[in-house]
């Protein structure tokens, strides 16, 4: 007969647990919490749950992918170099555009990862890398998604007939831009 001690720091029951609840991982060992298996089953059922996980999980790009896939805003945990990365990025503007916000750079300026985010909410425009608001395919995507975007356009953008025309036929405010 286990007590409740060993049963919290035995791998497969833990796995098990934090795969339909991921949120109990908070209360795991520190060993389970650096264990791959056991954070994978967390963060496929919570990506907030990379909150939670050891801080080399939170540099291993598996984890974090399967994190951010299943929110977005798990990016916010993941670190640094993984924030940058345009491979986690793109599943994170995937599962919710505003990750965009918490991407770092290379990632924001990639016209991919952007392209992502933008074609599902065009606001996040304001979150891209210098120069991607100058960039007219870009720019097209994200007004086509949300006329008012244009306001995050180039000026050399907002005054092109093309892509005022698709700013206002999504969202007729967006003349005022």
């Amino acid at each position: 007969h286990q007590s409740d001690a060993d049963l919290c720091d035995d791998a497969v029951v833990v796995r098990e647990i934090v795969r339909q609840h991921g949120h109990a991982l908070r209360h795991a060992s520190a060993a389970l919490k650096a264990n791959k298996e056991v954070c994978l089953a967390a963060v496929g059922s919570l990506g907030y749950a990379l909150r939670w996980t050891a801080q080399a999980l939170q540099h291993d790009a598996d984890v974090v992918e399967a994190a951010v896939r299943q929110d977005g805003h798990a990016l916010r945990w993941a670190a640094s170099p993984l924030r940058a990365s345009p491979r986690i990025a793109v599943a994170a503007v995937r599962q919710d555009p505003a990750a965009l916000a918490l991407a770092a750079d290379p990632a924001r300026s990639d016209p991919e990862v952007v392209r992502a985010a933008v074609a599902c909410d065009g606001y996040v425009l304001r979150w891209a890398g210098p120069g991607l608001a100058a960039d007219a395919d870009v720019v097209l995507a994200a007004v086509s998604s949300n006329g008012l975007a244009l306001q995050w356009a180039s000026a050399d953008l907002r005054a092109d007939p093309s892509i005022v025309r698709a700013a206002v036929s999504n969202e007729g405010g967006a003349l005022r831009y």
